[in-house]
């Protein structure tokens, strides 16, 4: 009989007891999962880029003049028309539809300066009687001095004649001789449409415009435009 060491009851030594007190326990699987996967990552998306510059300024602003439109707000109407016609008169372009939102500005409330500007962008389209109706206006405001009074008039008796409407010019010029009795462009400017169109104003009457421009630019001591004011008087009219 083979002398054992080992007593009854005990169990059989394992030979690898040792390998696996030395390598320690496995993790469970769900430990090791995280740190094995390679997929890609989740990335967030881009924030969408918002619009800036002249284009979003512009649709800003049209949506502003929609709004008030849709609201029935005529004074926020007219707030926001006037800024967009004048942010596209300032870049030369759309002068059309500038002049169009200027119009309707102005029939919720009168405004002398917008006026004028409507005036000057009719003017660049070609527009010299439009022009001229725009412009005429402002010599009846009451708070309007004479000299800028007769100023409006003869720039408005200007834009008429270019348009080929003597008449109104003729009604322009006649009008704004007595509200400055000094300057004698008036006098000179009615005189002229005479010689231009007898039939809006006869050659005695265009007569008596210079024969008026002359004394008027004698009151100044300018001899020499007193001089050729005279002789275009004759020139027109030797009865005179």
């Amino acid at each position: 009989m083979i002398p054992s060491d080992r007593h009854p009851g005990a169990t059989a030594p394992n030979p690898f007891d040792d390998e696996q007190d030395q390598r320690g326990t496995l993790p469970p699987p769900a430990w090791t999962a995280g740190r094995t996967r390679t997929g890609p990552a989740t990335v967030a998306p881009m924030p969408l880029e918002r619009r800036t510059g002249a284009r979003a300024q512009e649709a800003w602003m049209r949506a502003r003049v929609e709004e008030a439109r849709a609201g029935d707000d005529r004074e926020a109407m007219r707030e926001t028309c006037v800024t967009l016609a004048r942010w596209l008169a300032s870049r030369d372009r759309d002068l059309d539809e500038a002049v169009e939102l200027a119009a309707q500005a102005l029939q919720v409330r009168e405004d002398i300066e917008l006026r004028r500007e409507l005036a000057a962008w009719l003017e660049s389209l070609g527009e010299a009687a439009r022009a001229a109706a725009a412009l005429k206006p402002i010599a009846s405001f009451p708070d309007v001095d004479s000299a800028e009074a007769a100023y409006v008039l003869v720039r408005a008796g200007v834009l008429k004649a270019r348009a080929g409407a003597a008449a109104g010019a003729v009604v322009a010029f006649e009008s704004a001789l007595p509200i400055d009795e000094v300057d004698a462009l008036p006098a000179e400017l009615l005189g002229a449409i005479g010689a231009w169109e007898p039939d809006a104003l006869p050659a005695d009457a265009a007569a008596d415009a210079y024969v008026e421009a002359a004394r008027r630019r004698a009151a100044q001591q300018q001899d020499e435009a007193e001089l050729e004011d005279l002789w275009r008087a004759v020139a027109i009219d030797p009865a005179s």
